[in-house]
């Protein structure tokens, strides 16, 4: 035997396990429990935020006399931050960690999220949703 304990034609490659082999073996304790629950907190507020804007955007076509394509931009300037923002963000988590990114990201979208509900205007409120859809 080499001094790796392998013999001679073995092949180098690593063993390959399954999301399942790895999880039956660690176990399923409350450090699991935490991330769960945390990105499941996560996932909420990203659905909430979706949702939110057809109240918004209903509600400032009205206050503000938007027309149907200013309307749809509220929405659509959001969708586009995501666009740009994931690769970014997906490029930050690689070089700085995941959890560094992803508190960061989240720290974005609660300031962008707030300083929006002050927006005095259609164009700042555009310039806010879609910084905060891009963190």
């Amino acid at each position: 035997p080499t001094p790796e304990g392998n013999q001679p034609g073995d092949d180098d490659q690593p063993d390959v396990h399954t999301v399942e082999e790895v999880v039956d073996e660690i176990g399923f304790g409350v450090f699991q429990v935490f991330i769960s629950i945390f990105a499941g907190a996560i996932w909420l507020v990203e659905a909430f935020e979706v949702m939110i804007l057809s109240i918004l955007s209903a509600a400032l076509k009205c206050d503000w006399d938007l027309s149907e394509f200013q309307e749809a931009s509220i929405t659509t300037v959001v969708f586009l931050g995501f666009m740009f923002g994931n690769p970014v963000w997906g490029v930050v988590a690689d070089r700085f960690g995941r959890k560094r990114a992803l508190l960061i990201s989240l720290s974005w979208g609660f300031v962008f999220g707030l300083v929006s509900a002050f927006s005095p205007n259609y164009y700042t409120l555009l310039l806010f949703r879609g910084l905060l859809g891009f963190g």
